[in-house]
């Protein structure tokens, strides 16, 4: 679907035979039925497809987990180009270009060189608007820097408006037992172990969920309730 004159051409997605045969065979040890394998990136833009006035726009995803992201150029909800990118242990980027105070200076010369090839390698249209996806408050603030370093503005992806999730988790009971009426945890039906506890802190501002397990209540139990 190129345009300016140039061929038709064919996307595809390619997976390793034996990572598909790693991935079913372990559902079958489990005794789960396999209804498909999903790809990250694909997810992401069938997700934009969701979005408002973007019809017919060509879109850039910037996903960022942690130490690794990537750059998603997505229009009309099919992914056409992604590359991955290598981000510091500091929330901050590490390209391979010359250091940068400015963490995002290195990121904005990154990401505008997948916007140009994109452009004039995949003879597209020129990138509408970038959204930056992550959870990290430091990122998250990245977008008032990148609209200034590049050609188009810079906004935070809807994630959760779009898939209908709340802004916030809340524990209630806070603390309160794992699967309190499981009877997993019965001595009639189980193994006869204690609950676990789970905690809702905060740290830093942002929520930290705790599991705590009374683990030597889950081994060595082998004579009174069989091996676990």
């Amino acid at each position: 679907d190129a345009y300016r004159g140039r061929m038709n051409m064919l996307y595809a997605a390619l997976i390793e035979k034996a990572t598909v045969t790693a991935l079913v065979a372990a559902c079958e040890r489990e005794h789960l039925t396999l209804e498909g394998i999903g790809i990250a990136e694909l997810a992401l833009a069938a997700v934009t497809r969701q979005l408002s006035g973007v019809e017919n726009l060509s879109l850039a995803l910037l996903h960022m987990t942690g130490d690794t992201g990537s750059i998603n150029l997505i229009e009309n909800g099919y992914l056409y180009l992604t590359r991955t990118l290598e981000m510091s242990t500091g929330s901050g980027y590490s390209g391979n270009v010359d250091f940068q105070p400015d963490p995002t200076d290195n990121l904005a010369l990154d990401i505008q060189r997948s916007l140009d090839y994109y452009e004039r390698q995949l003879g597209k249209s020129g990138v509408n608007r970038l959204y930056l996806v992550t959870e990290s408050q430091q990122q998250q603030q990245w977008c008032e820097s990148l609209s200034q370093r590049l050609p188009i503005r810079a906004h935070l992806f809807p994630m959760a408006d779009l898939l209908g999730m709340e802004q916030t988790l809340r524990l209630e009971p806070n603390p309160g037992r794992v699967a309190p009426g499981s009877e997993a945890f019965t001595m009639s039906s189980g193994e006869g172990v204690r609950r676990s506890l789970a905690v809702e802190l905060s740290v830093g501002g942002r929520p930290l969920f705790v599991v705590v397990n009374h683990w030597s209540s889950k081994w060595d139990d082998d004579k009174a309730f069989g091996a676990v």
